[in-house]
């Protein structure tokens, strides 16, 4: 009898301390958040929403606009990449005639 008694007290003591480890927890994550800039929201997520049903961002009429994707998104989307048949071409984008001009130092003299 006194041994249920003790183990009894035993288990709600440590279920006790296991919520507020959680509430310490929840505490601790809410001040990070609040600390946290908004622009970081997207990548510091939790699973939560990520799990949860999200709106159809791609509803612009315009499909040429920068889209940002999450890793798995990536995951999801990545193809094989295809073999390459043509040969490179390296060019020259300095003109070095353009670039022949004599020093106004030299001029000078």
């Amino acid at each position: 009898s006194s041994l249920r008694r003790v183990s009894k007290l035993r288990k709600t003591r440590r279920k006790k301390e296991a919520e507020a480890q959680q509430a310490a927890a929840a505490k601790k994550q809410a001040k990070k958040r609040a600390s946290q800039a908004a622009e970081d929201d997207w990548l510091f997520d939790d699973k939560d929403k990520k799990d949860a049903p999200q709106a159809d961002d791609n509803d612009s009429e315009d499909d040429f606009t920068f889209r940002m994707f999450a890793p798995d998104e990536l995951e999801k989307l990545q193809c094989p990449p295809k073999p390459v048949n043509k040969e490179l071409k390296v060019v020259n984008l300095i003109d070095w005639d353009e670039c022949d001009v004599a020093d106004e130092t030299e001029e000078v003299t």
